[in-house]
């Protein structure tokens, strides 16, 4: 094809030029195509060699294109071209080859052309009680709730709004997204990302209600679970490990059946193994960004990793988790643009799923953190020992190494290096008395010595590690810098000095107001102790606007509980919607369809000491032992420290079981394990805390009592916490009534929320902290319920009421 028929003479004027500059050499060049389909625009993104040029391509947008020349006249596209050019492809980039006279271009890939995008008509008939829906779903119900959502997220998309969405259980809210996001995706080719903060949410959306909402959209769109890197093998370091333990390792060993299991696999992932291998071993042979070598690696045409990102980039809905999303969005605020890909291909609307968390996973995700294990990790990869033989990528680079820096350099350094970070450890326990801490204030003689002092001896020793890293690397032949163990130890180095940047940031936390310094202790699962060294955000709200609201032209936000007494401020302030252009903000209750004022017992035992008060145990353990005795098991205790969970499990364990009633309590198995032994045992109660305030779902007969022994406030000691309240204050706020009050009635409502998960449902909530009747804000947490059948009368008439309410209550069936 001749140039004249895909650029203008001024674009094919500027790139001879340019070639001739660059004497002949390759050149590559970004393009930007006009209303023609002509590209008409164009800058220099990079100059290489006669045979390769760096393959740069920065703030890329779908429908521009790369050109580059080949010096041999050839324009047959190399390995590394199709490479390239179906990386740039699957994002929507074009991808041409030219000759230096630049007379002929080789297409390789056309630009998509971008078009006026088409609003969606009203598709509320879908769930008309005689629509597609019901046609499909016997069981189906119509609900007025599901019907607005629908509509609302319709009308967000067509008009870029952010929506944040309170859609109480039941209201259906996964098909209310799903069915406007597959035909917004289909009739515009717009990728949308759908993030969730549970695994048993995605496997519900990829595994029932996506293929069941494109059934009833007729759409053939193309959906993909996304996971981490992480999840998936590497046959680069599958290969090496195997080499590494050659001359120690059994015929059955883990890694000779993942060996032979990649023979089998279609996609690498960990969830397809038939055994769940052992943790070190796994995070030894998986897919790393640390080791990656991309389209350089020897095994990149069948790398899992990167066939798992190409079939998202081919699809048109992307489900995700919010860690993996917070993960693309870092990226693309480190310079990795809104446009081209990152973690993720490129996408222009996200739906939050279970949205209540987003805060608490970009606080996360926005921390930066150090703990000695994932140091010897990373120097353990530069060079381990194992049974008497070294390995890593200095063992392998060594032979193309001048002979000046040699591994003999390396190694007492590294040793030096884990000494260190054992004495930091060791001399931070003694003086934090294995408690958290956050650092603040001017540092004291304690601070000195037992923190910021033997931080700076361990920042000075990486430090020398990678000064002897960089002169080891200085010293390969330019010829060899495309080896993996080149590229491997680079990247090593690279990831030392973060944490020779973090120890300095550390140690100057004075100097940071808007972050929160802080450590605690952790243990590994042989019981050995160590120390998470983190820093933290402490209000994430502009940085959400930043990475979400602003770039994205429409973000739906929905969940349960974002409200607190019906009002969004809270939650609306955390992360980051204050800042939303007032017009393009929607925020909306829709009502759950549960008829909880039938259906659900709310009892408060007005009776019950306070939780800091003489007697509150005793009376905790004697009410709970009464409420199981009523529902013989079938009950779900809740508990906000596991301290109080285990005095109350040792306590009442013996007496359960002489009611033929089988107790479990979180952390006796695997969650998902015991979660599935809660729902098949009628006749069991479970005690837990933490995480199972949220994501139990357990409907009809497994569950008929939730018992939340305390109202779930956040420890104030967490630093944290602390940081935030101590800020509140600053700014002559009330941290209690502002931070405290309402994240408790938000997981307040979470506990609530495990009871009635189907319309059938009934059952009874008890909650044993009398401060939510006595105290001046208990009004508070109880409006932001659903209206109940609601009692608040000393223990022994509330105890009445409920069983009358539980004999009523088989008739509901």
């Amino acid at each position: 094809m001749n140039t004249i028929d895909k650029f203008t003479n001024t674009v094919i004027d500027i790139m001879r030029v340019t070639i001739l500059d660059a004497q002949g050499n390759e050149v590559l060049f970004l393009g930007k195509i006009d209303e023609d389909g002509i590209i008409s625009l164009i800058e220099v993104g990079a100059r290489g060699d006669e045979n390769s040029v760096p393959a740069i391509f920065p703030h890329m947008m779908k429908g521009d294109v790369v050109i580059h020349n080949h010096p041999s006249g050839g324009l047959k596209p190399s390995s590394p071209d199709l490479n390239v050019a179906s990386m740039l492809g699957n994002d929507g980039i074009g991808f041409y080859i030219i000759d230096n006279d630049v007379e002929k271009v080789y297409v390789v890939v056309e630009p998509i052309i971008l078009k006026d995008r088409e609003l969606l008509d009203d598709l509320t008939n879908i769930l008309e009680p005689d629509g597609p829906l019901s046609k499909l779903d016997v069981n189906y119900e119509y609900r007025e709730s599901q019907s607005r959502l629908l509509n609302d997220i319709t009308y967000a998309l067509n008009h870029d709004c952010v929506l944040a969405a309170e859609a109480g259980t039941g209201v259906g809210k996964s098909f209310a997204y799903l069915i406007p996001a597959i035909k917004w995706a289909e009739v515009n080719k717009d990728r949308i990302v759908i993030s969730t903060g549970t695994i048993n949410l995605q496997q519900q959306l990829v595994e029932k209600d996506i293929p069941l909402a494109k059934k009833i959209l007729g759409s053939n769109l193309k959906t993909v679970l996304v996971k981490g890197r992480g999840n998936y093998l590497c046959h680069k370091r599958l290969y090496s490990a195997l080499e590494d333990d050659s001359l120690f390792r059994d015929e059955d060993h883990q890694l000779n059946q993942i060996k032979e299991w990649t023979k089998v696999t279609k996609t690498g992932s960990l969830s397809d193994l038939t055994f769940m291998p052992e943790r070190d071993i796994w995070n030894s042979i998986n897919s790393d960004a640390e080791t990656c070598t991309g389209i350089k690696c020897s095994h990149f045409n069948k790398c899992f990793s990167m066939k798992a990102r190409k079939e998202a980039s081919t699809a048109g809905i992307i489900v995700v988790n919010h860690h993996l999303l917070f993960a693309d969005l870092a990226m693309r605020l480190d310079g990795a643009g809104f446009e081209g890909s990152a973690v993720l291909p490129p996408f222009y609307k996200i739906i939050f799923d279970e949205a209540h968390n987003i805060e608490d996973s970009a606080t996360s995700f926005f921390s930066e953190r150090y703990n000695k294990y994932s140091l010897i990790k990373y120097l353990n990869r530069l060079l381990g020992k194992k049974m008497g033989k070294r390995y890593g990528s200095l063992v392998k680079l060594d032979k193309y190494i001048d002979e000046a820096a040699k591994l003999s350099d390396v190694v007492p350094i590294i040793d030096e290096i884990k000494d260190k970070a054992d004495t930091l450890d060791q001399l931070c326990l003694d003086f934090t008395g294995g408690s958290s801490l956050h650092i603040e204030g001017e540092p004291k003689d304690s601070l000195i010595f037992g923190i910021l002092n033997p931080a700076l001896n361990l920042q000075k020793s990486i430090l020398s590690l990678t000064s002897e890293l960089a002169t080891a690397l200085k010293s390969v032949d330019e010829e060899f810098h495309d080896l993996d163990a080149y590229i491997e130890t680079a990247r090593l180095k690279s990831r030392l000095e973060s944490y020779a940047t973090f120890f300095e940031k550390f140690r100057s936390y004075i100097d940071y107001n808007d972050e929160i310094f802080w450590v605690d202790k952790s243990k590994t699962s042989k019981g050995d102790f160590f120390v998470n060294y983190s820093i933290t955000p402490i209000d994430i709200s502009k940085l959400m606007n930043k990475a979400v609201f602003e770039p994205y032209s429409s973000v739906i936000c929905t969940s349960a509980t974002l409200t607190v007494n019906n009002n969004f401020k809270f939650w609306k302030n955390r992360v980051g919607l204050q800042y939303v252009v007032e017009d393009r903000f929607i925020e909306r209750v829709y009502d759950s369809p549960f008829e909880y004022h039938k259906r659900v017992f709310l009892g408060v035992p007005t009776d019950i000491p306070l939780p800091n008060e003489n007697g509150y145990l005793e009376y905790l353990q004697d009410y709970i032992k009464k409420i199981v005795t009523i529902t013989n098991g079938s009950a779900l205790i809740l508990f906000t420290s596991y301290m109080l969970l285990k005095e109350v499990y040792d306590s009442l364990k013996l007496f359960f079981e002489g009611l033929g009633v089988t107790v479990y309590r979180q952390g006796d198995d695997d969650r998902s394990r015991l979660l599935n032994s809660f729902k098949t045992d009628i006749s069991s109660v479970l005690f837990a805390t933490e995480s199972f305030w949220e994501g139990v779902d357990s409907p009809g007969e497994t569950l008929k009592v939730v018992i939340i022994t305390k109202l779930p406030f956040r420890v104030p000691t967490d630093p944290i916490i602390k940081a935030r309240m101590d800020r509140c204050k600053q700014r002559n706020g009330n941290p209690f009534m502002e931070l405290s009050i309402p994240d408790a009635v938000t997981r307040l409502k979470q506990g609530f929320g495990r009871l009635m998960r189907r319309k059938s449902d009934w059952g009874m909530v008890f909650i044993l902290d009398s401060r939510c009747v006595k105290k001046q804000y208990g009004p508070i947490f109880l409006n932001s319920l659903p209206q109940c059948r609601f009692v608040a009368d000393n223990g022994n008439s509330t105890l009445e009421y409920s069983e009358l309410f539980f004999e009523e209550g088989e008739h509901f069936e």
